[in-house]
């Protein structure tokens, strides 16, 4: 019973979401987003009156999105994009900051003060 609905859980996705990410973090994140929502489903059910019913619609959205990312893995891409250094609280501009490929190295105009 439980797969049946899985197996239309995934084509009810299909439909209003054609298309899946090609990037692995991408994708992951659809999954870990339901997972979430089963973790909400089943604290509600545990301390605030929520249902089984519900923990169980989001088990099998979790489920289907998990199985939708492995029937899309052999298309996945695991390759890093290209990133920025990080803002500094109190910084007008991301280039006071350290290189994040630079190994900690300090970029933008204070990082002469800072060697």
């Amino acid at each position: 019973m439980e797969l049946t609905r899985i197996a239309l859980e995934i084509k009810k996705a299909a439909r209003k979401f054609p298309t899946w990410p090609v990037r692995g973090t991408d994708a992951a994140a659809i999954v870990a987003e339901e997972c979430g929502e089963l973790q909400r489903a089943v604290l509600q059910a545990t301390y605030e009156g929520g249902t089984v019913e519900d923990v169980e619609k989001e088990a099998i959205q979790t489920a289907a999105m998990a199985i939708q990312f492995l029937l899309n893995l052999p298309d996945t891409r695991f390759e890093p994009v290209p990133q920025v250094a990080k803002r500094i609280l109190g910084s007008a501009t991301a280039v006071d900051a350290v290189d994040p490929q630079g190994g900690g190295t300090p970029v933008g105009p204070r990082a002469k003060e800072e060697l």
